[in-house]
């Protein structure tokens, strides 16, 4: 067990800042010879350590650290176990601010900050051990996982549902409105024919909020950080997939992609309502795949590649479908709208 966790009076927190400054020095720097060291061979350390309070918030909430000279080449494990614990440290001070006005919130990250602190320690200063502190500092970010990762998440979803639920909304009355302008003008706006991308974009809406909440992978500490902080920024992730969702849906209906899949054809999004609403949904949930997809698409159309396998032809169970298939529609398409004048 590592004995060299700050001095803390409450959980890490507790205590004068000065205390806890005067403790968070590694003893190379506490010892008045410039960091020289005695200990030679392979548990030599190279860095040495101090934690200052931070005067926002009266306590330390990041380490320093400084090669020692005559201590020849950083080694690889111990600068890897550096880098480690500034991506950890990093993300604690976003998951849980130590500038925050909750006590909970301070006294939990004094308690995560010492071990970390205990690790660096135990495996940058001499004597060195970092395949001791390795493993230390990976249940560190473990515990924190798993102890302040429900609530991030849980919180993430609702934020981000709340959003997507008024998008959906405001998208269902630019339909609705839609429909409406369209037998006002008597097939003024026909020649339009896009009153069904507003349903693509709200099943895009509805598939990145799905897109999270199915997602079977658990969460890094990383991707705790980024939702906390992609939860102040939900409008515009939800914004990015609505406007690729409709790019997407102008390509179908360009025919620049055909994507048909047995007798599904995703071309038909302005002939019903529920294709539109389910290739809009299919799009939020491979919004990551979809911006590539979309990506090199632009490239191979004005990157003189000669086009994409994908561009003008669809996916038949894997095999191509060929440009008739899309005559065929169009033709049904006129068929309908003469039977319907």
């Amino acid at each position: 067990m590592m004995d060299a966790t700050p001095a803390a009076g409450d959980g890490g927190t507790g205590g004068t800042a000065a205390g806890m400054a005067d403790f968070l020095v590694a003893p190379m720097e506490a010892a008045g010879d410039d960091g020289a060291v005695a200990a030679t061979g392979d548990r030599l350390g190279t860095f040495a350590l101090a934690a200052p309070p931070d005067p926002a918030c009266g306590f330390p909430t990041d380490i320093g650290f400084r090669v020692v000279p005559n201590t020849g080449t950083v080694p690889p494990d111990q600068e890897a176990l550096k880098t480690a614990i500034d991506s950890t440290l990093t993300s604690l001070r976003i998951i849980l601010p130590p500038d925050s006005d909750d006590p909970a919130v301070t006294r939990r990250f004094g308690e995560y900050f010492n071990r970390i602190y205990s690790a660096a320690r135990v495996g940058l200063v001499t004597p060195a051990y970092p395949e001791v502190a390795r493993p230390d500092l990976q249940a560190v970010r473990e515990e924190i996982v798993y102890r302040e990762g429900p609530a991030i998440v849980n919180g993430y979803l609702k934020r981000l549902g709340t959003r997507a639920f008024l998008h959906v909304f405001a998208a269902l009355l630019v339909h609705v409105a839609a429909l409406i302008v369209e037998q006002i003008g008597r097939g003024l706006l026909e020649p339009f024919d896009l009153h069904n991308l507003p349903l693509m974009w709200a099943g895009a809406m509805i598939g990145a909020w799905l897109s999270v909440g199915a997602s079977r992978r658990a969460p890094t500490l990383e991707d705790l950080a980024r939702m906390r902080e992609d939860s102040l920024d939900a409008d515009m992730r939800l914004l990015f997939v609505g406007l690729l969702t409709l790019v997407v849906g102008l390509v179908l209906l360009t025919d620049l992609i055909v994507i048909t899949v047995g007798t599904f054809d995703g071309g038909r999004i302005e002939d019903s309502w529920m294709i539109a609403l389910l290739v809009g949904a299919f799009c939020g949930l491979g919004e990551k795949a979809m911006s590539s997809r979309i990506v090199q698409q632009a490239q191979s159309m004005f990157g003189g590649g000669g086009g994409s396998a994908g561009a003008g032809a669809g996916v038949d169970g894997g095999a191509p479908v060929s440009r008739p298939a899309t005559a065929a529609r169009d033709a049904a398409r006129e068929t309908g709208a003469a039977s319907g004048r």
